[in-house]
């Protein structure tokens, strides 16, 4: 009652009290009520559309709602006909109207847009809207893939301004169910292409592999073969982000080109590097079966790691070359985990 008088008025400023009492309660609340209230509190983020900071405000307490919805044991899965369903077309175009058009001076003369703000409104409206589509794509329609990547393909040329955006936005916003846009296989090849066009950049790494490990993990069979053809680029880029040591102190270090200042917002890991060991190990994991060639290309990129990790090589290992350890033992047992049936991917 609470939340619905506050759609009604249009305020936002009581809804994270609300719902933080919600979530703070000893009992569970269903997933079917919680459903409600993310339908509700999506009615209250399209009527403030153009409000900059009701629009933080209830996207952020939303992103809370459908995190806590998505680990719910009765909340249906995907396809479910009784699984909540978003459209994602709002979330878009309130990015669109402040980061692609319109975040600066400059932008917003030669472009245009339909709202113009300041530098740290914009960066806590960039944070917010962020972390609601990577909430929110669990929950998104079967027809958004298709839909979402017809949107941004005229833009995902190297010559376009948004290039860089319009990738890492492909990225953010693709859901797992790829049916519409002619399945996980014919995603990936398309996307793929995309990613092959710019080299030694950390950033644009860290994003593909994020969508690429999400492909693996949850279209394993449908992006099984698709996956093979990449292996060996796969391979080349995972042994330049391990940085093995090449002398007594530093490590090899190729040139890396510079991540556009306008894009840092699609870019939530302040270690880059790091995070990219951990999604390209998962897709290595993943991309394991009978008569594949992951384990051939691992096996010669581990014949070349190995005497990296001697105990009479001089210097320390590198960051990247111990969490490679660390998360290969980790993923495998995952997938060890999942195909057992004691444990479930992530969403």
């Amino acid at each position: 009652k609470d939340l619905a008088g506050i759609l009604l008025t249009g305020s936002t400023r009581s809804v994270r009290p609300a719902v933080a009492f919600l979530c703070s309660l000893k009992h569970k609340v269903s997933a079917e009520r919680l459903a409600r209230i993310a339908r509700l509190l999506f009615a209250i983020f399209k009527s403030c559309a153009g409000d900059i900071g009701s629009e933080n405000r209830t996207a952020s307490v939303l992103a809370d709602v459908l995190k806590v919805l998505n680990k719910l044991p009765d909340c249906p899965p995907p396809a479910h006909p009784a699984r909540l369903q978003l459209d994602w077309h709002p979330i878009y175009d309130a990015l669109m109207k402040v980061q692609l058009r319109g975040a600066s001076w400059e932008q917003f003369s030669q472009q245009g847009g339909d709202v113009l703000v300041g530098a740290e409104a914009s960066k806590r409206h960039a944070k917010a809207l962020v972390e609601l589509a990577r909430r929110a794509r669990n929950f998104f329609a079967p027809a958004a893939a298709g839909e979402i990547l017809e949107a941004f393909r005229p833009m995902l040329c190297p010559h376009e301004k948004a290039f860089y955006k319009a990738a890492a936005l492909v990225c953010l916003f693709l859901p797992d169910d790829m049916a519409s846009a002619g399945g996980p296989a014919a995603v990936l090849e398309e996307l793929s292409a995309v990613w092959l066009q710019v080299h030694n950049q950390h950033d644009w790494h860290l994003i593909f592999m994020t969508l690429f490990s999400r492909l693996m993990r949850h279209n394993h069979q449908g992006a099984l073969q698709a996956m093979q053809g990449l292996m060996p680029a796969l391979l080349e880029t995972f042994i330049r982000v391990l940085e093995v040591p090449s002398g007594a102190k530093s490590p090899q270090k190729p040139e890396s080109l510079g991540w556009p200042d306008d894009c840092a917002f699609l870019i939530s890991s302040t270690k880059p590097k790091e995070e990219m060991v951990k999604k390209l190990t998962r897709v290595l994991v993943f991309a394991f079966s009978p008569g594949s060639n992951a384990m051939p290309l691992l096996k010669e990129a581990l014949v070349y790691l190995k005497p990296f990790f001697h105990p009479l090589q001089e210097g320390e290992w590198t960051k990247p070359l111990d969490m490679f350890l660390k998360m290969f033992s980790l993923n495998y047992g995952k997938r060890l985990g999942m195909e057992a049936g004691v444990v479930t991917a992530k969403r």
